[in-house]
C-alpha cells in the first residue's frame, strides 16, 4: 500500500480493539471493522509508518543469514557429539 502512495500506520491491535469497545460497538463485519478503524485513525492521528532504509534491510537480512549459520552449526556439532560421544 505504502508503494501505491497510500499513508501507512502500524497499530497495536488491541489500541482497535479498545476504541471498537468505547464505541459499544456490537456488530462485527469488515464492513464495520474498516470503519471503526477509518475513525480511529481519525481520532487518533497514528504515526505515519515509513520502510527502512535499504541500508538496514541489508543488515537484517545479513543478522538473519549469520544467525542461521550459526544455529546450523549448533545443530552439526550436537549431531557429532551423538553419533561420537567421547
Amino acid at each position: 500500500m505504502y508503494d501505491l502512495g497510500h499513508n501507512v500506520s502500524v497499530v497495536n491491535p488491541a489500541q482497535i480493539k479498545a476504541f471498537g469497545k468505547s464505541e459499544l460497538l456490537r456488530n462485527k463485519t469488515d464492513k464495520s471493522d474498516a470503519a471503526m478503524i477509518a475513525r480511529f485513525c481519525i481520532a487518533n492521528k497514528p504515526n505515519l509508518w515509513k520502510p527502512a532504509p535499504t541500508e538496514v534491510k541489508r543488515l537484517r537480512d545479513l543478522y538473519r543469514c549469520l544467525q542461521a549459520f550459526k544455529d546450523d552449526k549448533l545443530q552439526q556439532m550436537n549431531r557429532l557429539k551423538y553419533e561420537f560421544p567421547l
